[in-house]
């Protein structure tokens, strides 16, 4: 693996390789397969035009929150809980 392009970036998560390279690239998108099935409850429950604005709420909120990352466990942490 190259080293991160921004020297911020490796300062905050080094250079991870292995199981723990994984485990950031799965934190990304293992929270949508769960959601999945909460999503398909609130569209049925509110319908699907209040349902897509408080979850573009939420993406923009931890876009944010993930974007203000200090450590990795943050970083994993946040993609997990928005």
């Amino acid at each position: 693996m190259s080293p991160p392009s921004i020297p911020a970036e490796s300062r905050y998560f080094g250079t991870p390789t292995g199981n723990l390279l994984g485990i950031i690239t799965a934190s990304l998108f293992l929270p949508a397969i769960f959601c999945s099935f909460l999503g398909d409850w609130l569209c049925t429950r509110f319908g699907r035009r209040i349902t897509v604005m408080v979850g573009s709420v939420f993406i923009i909120a931890g876009g944010a929150w993930n974007g203000m990352s200090q450590s990795l466990a943050h970083f994993i942490a946040c993609a997990y809980l928005l």
